[in-house]
């Protein structure tokens, strides 16, 4: 037996658009963060308060944030007007504690801008494991391995289909750099 479903309107504040910008705002005092760190957390969030909320919301019933709607079997009771903001901030909220979590699996465990690094290495504790961090990173063989690492990146993200000139407007260096990045990817393989 098949079910029929119906989406209900529940308002343009479930909608995409406003939950990016609530999200975009909730993540403007991450300083640490890149104006596309910002954007892939976002994403991220978005990710997860979407199936958080899927999970708090009656069974069979999903959110469709694309068009501010529930989508429900046919005849299925949904949230009303007072419950769904109960549902929605109990969502946030367990996504808010998931933080942390969401944060390492999207940008992985290290900064995004040299500031970033900085504040990491200080933040070790012991002076003797900082100062063997600091002097990993400023070792030859680690400049060598960030070059083959970027490399995989730009390579990735132009199969990806980003232009050769988008990846340099996104990681803020110039064409003649990704040119030369791909050149050696090509001498190496």
């Amino acid at each position: 037996m098949t079910t029929t479903m119906t989406e209900s309107r529940i308002g343009a504040q479930y909608g995409t658009d406003a939950q990016r910008y609530d999200t975009l705002a909730y993540l403007a005092g991450e300083d640490t963060l890149t104006e596309y760190d910002r954007d892939l957390m976002a994403d991220a969030l978005l990710d997860a308060l979407r199936a958080k909320v899927d999970e708090l919301l009656p069974e069979g019933t999903t959110w469709q944030p694309d068009t501010s709607a529930l989508l429900h079997p046919d005849g299925e009771e949904t949230p009303d007007g007072e419950e769904l903001p109960e549902i929605f901030a109990a969502a946030w909220e367990a996504v808010e504690g998931r933080y942390a979590e969401i944060e390492q699996a999207t940008l992985g465990g290290l900064p995004a801008t040299l500031d970033g690094l900085e504040a990491a290495l200080q933040a070790i504790e012991d002076p003797i494991r900082r100062a063997r961090v600091a002097g990993l990173l400023a070792s030859s063989d680690a400049v060598g391995l960030a070059a083959r690492v970027r490399g995989d990146a730009v390579e990735e993200a132009t199969r990806q289909g980003l232009s050769r000139q988008e990846v340099a407007d996104l990681l803020g260096t110039g064409l003649p750099a990704i040119n030369k990045i791909m050149r050696g990817r090509r001498r190496a393989s």
